[in-house]
């Protein structure tokens, strides 16, 4: 609903649904919603919620990490 972020129904494949990321610095990247031109924030709760994308605080700013790789 441009606000608030919830599951999407299984198989839905619309705009709804889509997210891009978008590369900041340092390696970090804003995860935005294109349909509603938001981005995704971590609240200091642990819970979501979306916001303007000219908003470029710490809490939007999102680092993708790979698996561990185990030592021979």
């Amino acid at each position: 609903d441009g606000a608030n972020v919830s599951y999407g129904a299984p198989g839905a494949s619309n705009g709804s649904v889509e997210w891009r990321a978008v590369a900041d610095q340092h390696g970090r990247y804003f995860i935005e919603h294109p349909a509603t031109n938001k981005r995704l924030r971590m609240n200091s709760t642990g819970s979501f919620s979306m916001v303007e994308v000219t908003n470029t605080g710490d809490n939007l700013k999102w680092r993708f990490v790979g698996p561990a790789v185990p030592d021979p």
